[in-house]
């Protein structure tokens, strides 16, 4: 097999991402795989605290235990943003190999999540209605899975584990007011926010108005406009670690939506229906409960307290 080259950014979180690479490690095909660091520039204004993560970020990303027989390290020598790190770098990877797997420093894999990648790769490379491929699969409290199959389609995708083929990629397009403008035209408003309970219109056009920078919305959209399928795993291989407060979300709450089961082994069946309607409505049940307001918040987040807190209940 020629596996696929694997992508982790990372800035100033070294401690998430030495645990990023040592789960990588666990996998069999980590060391056939090209990989590549990327590490984002300083910021100007960095504090103290930054500059010395930064610092023990270029120390591991350099340290040859985490590497595999093929590693490129960048280093950026000046500050991109997270959204340009990513647009630029899986640009570049994926222009010289054809696809790429990507993560970020604060995604943890299990050890069937190299496997799992390069099989979809592989079965759907010649497929140009599958654009993307999540590892990652939430689940609320609230909500049952039903997936009898190992793997199952959606049009809305993950960004926490990844992969994706030159040839979609290709299709993305940074442009938020053209986006906005084509998700209008063909009747995708309703499609892109979940019936309401996603917040992908807003985030599209904070991009406009320059109140966020971010990339993931826009190649959401860019799926969305060429009717692209995401395939999904029925159990999640990664986990998200960053929901501690370190990064730019906080998790630090009673409960935390984003934890979910996982799986060393997830078999791709290859006579997958395209039908995203069940996977859809997956998503937009999670994403219900996740940006739920209000009292009902808070009443969601006391009655997990109780149940794991005073009763030891798994609610996963």
């Amino acid at each position: 097999m020629n596996t696929a080259p694997i992508i982790v950014f990372s800035y100033n979180r070294s401690t998430h991402t030495q645990k990023v690479l040592e789960a990588l490690k666990k996998n069999t095909l980590f060391n056939e795989s090209p990989l590549y660091l990327f590490c984002d520039g300083l910021k100007e204004n960095a504090s103290e605290v930054d500059r010395n993560e930064h610092k023990r970020i270029v120390d591991i990303i350099h340290n040859e235990d985490n590497w595999t027989k093929d590693t490129t390290v960048v280093v950026q020598s000046q500050n991109l943003g997270l959204a340009k790190s990513i647009v630029q770098g899986v640009s570049k990877v994926i222009k010289k190999h054809g696809s790429a797997i990507i993560l970020e420093d604060d995604i943890i894999v299990t050890s069937g999540f190299l496997a799992y990648m390069n099989d979809a790769l592989q079965v759907y490379k010649d497929d140009p209605s599958v654009m993307h491929v999540n590892a990652y699969l939430p689940k609320s409290p609230f909500q049952k899975n039903k997936f009898t199959n190992s793997t199952f389609f959606s049009s809305h995708m993950s960004c926490w584990g990844w992969a994706t083929w030159e040839s979609s990629w290709n299709k993305f397009t940074s442009d938020s007011k053209q986006l906005f403008k084509e998700i209008e035209e063909k009747d995708l408003l309703s499609k892109i926010d979940l019936n309401g309970s996603f917040i992908g219109l807003e985030q599209l056009q904070n991009n406009i108005d320059g109140k966020i920078s971010t990339w993931a919305i826009k190649w959401l959209a860019t799926i969305l406009i060429n009717n692209g399928l995401c395939l999904n795993p029925s159990l999640s291989l990664v986990q998200n670690i960053g929901m501690d407060g370190s990064g730019v979300n906080s998790g630090l709450l009673f409960w935390n939506p984003y934890l979910t089961k996982q799986t060393d082994t997830i078999t791709i069946d290859k006579n997958l229906s395209k039908d995203t309607l069940l996977g859809d409505k997956y998503f937009e049940k999670f994403y219900r409960y996740v940006n739920v307001k209000g009292y009902k918040r808070f009443l969601i987040k006391l009655y997990f307290y109780i149940l794991n807190r005073i009763f030891k209940v798994d609610t996963l």
